[in-house]
């Protein structure tokens, strides 16, 4: 019983550790340099690796970061191609600072540390890398932490169990696992089960943003649960490779993320009706009756 005690105490500080990025394993990016603009880019470099923020369109920014000196092939099995106008954003780099600006939005990148925060058109904060922490690597893992505010209320997520605000009953928060399992007889702790869809909403006052992670590997959601104040997402492997997708009301931000991942369309009148589930039927007599 001692070893086993021993052994729940190990994989307890295990787990913590792997959460937090003041652990040893983890490394938050430094100072960098001042980017290269290219075109609708700004790329950063030093020696712990590349970011390349790049404006999709005015209401859309993306974010790639790889702990290496060159990112790797731009594809992705999720964002469809497709020609979008110009957004028609300023960029103004700076010794200690860059900006990017559009109709819509303004990111600021701060170069030491390197962080990022957005903002609407009138100054409102929607989304900030928190200060120590930001944006981290372990090994081939990679992940960002946000700022998470008391009046933050995040959804989305894909099948997930647990309350509708992933913020919980009391901001203690969930942490969610994108990968597709099969999970038979699930309850509300369990936790990675059929769908995974890693894209969220917040919502603050009336007003709502998305972020999409863009990512295949097998990745992890935390909404204030190791801490109450922060909201953290990253992956196992691959690059950090994320969407921010404007509001301000939940439609809208639907609307421009179906945008990047395409839209299913209606189906035909005569595919729509009766549909039942083959799951737990038995005899056949049951199924005959239902």
């Amino acid at each position: 019983m001692k070893r086993l005690g021993q052994r729940w105490a190990i994989a307890i500080v295990l787990a913590l550790s792997a959460a937090s990025p003041a652990a040893a394993q983890w490394t938050s990016l430094g100072a960098m340099p001042a980017p290269r603009q290219e075109a609708d880019r700004l790329t950063f470099r030093n020696r712990q690796g590349t970011v390349v923020v790049t404006v999709v369109d005015q209401d859309i920014f993306r974010v790639r970061f790889a702990a290496r000196q060159e990112l790797g092939r731009d594809h992705s099995y999720s964002v469809v191609p497709g020609v979008r106008p110009d957004p028609g954003a300023v960029f103004r780099i700076a010794r200690n600072q860059s900006t990017i600006t559009t109709a819509a939005l303004k990111m600021t990148i701060r170069h030491n540390p390197f962080r990022i925060a957005i903002a609407d058109s009138q100054g409102n904060s929607l989304d900030e890398d928190d200060l120590h922490n930001g944006i981290a690597f372990s090994g081939s893992t990679v992940r960002v932490w946000k700022r998470l505010r008391d009046d933050e209320h995040v959804y989305g997520l894909g099948s997930k169990t647990g309350d509708f605000d992933k913020r919980g009953r009391q901001l203690g928060g969930y942490s969610y696992t994108m990968w597709n399992s099969d999970t038979y007889a699930y309850d509300l702790s369990t936790d990675p089960i059929y769908v995974s869809v890693p894209f969220f909403i917040v919502l603050r006052g009336g007003r709502s943003h998305g972020i999409f992670l863009d990512n295949t590997f097998r990745s992890n959601f935390d909404i204030g649960h190791q801490s109450e104040g922060l909201l953290s997402f990253g992956a196992d492997g691959g690059e950090l490779n994320y969407y921010f997708v404007n509001g301000p009301d939940p439609k809208s931000v639907i609307t421009r993320y179906t945008s990047l991942t395409g839209r299913m369309p209606l189906p035909p009148r005569w595919a729509l009706g009766y549909h039942q589930s083959r799951y737990s039927y038995y005899p056949d007599s049951k199924v005959r009756f239902i």
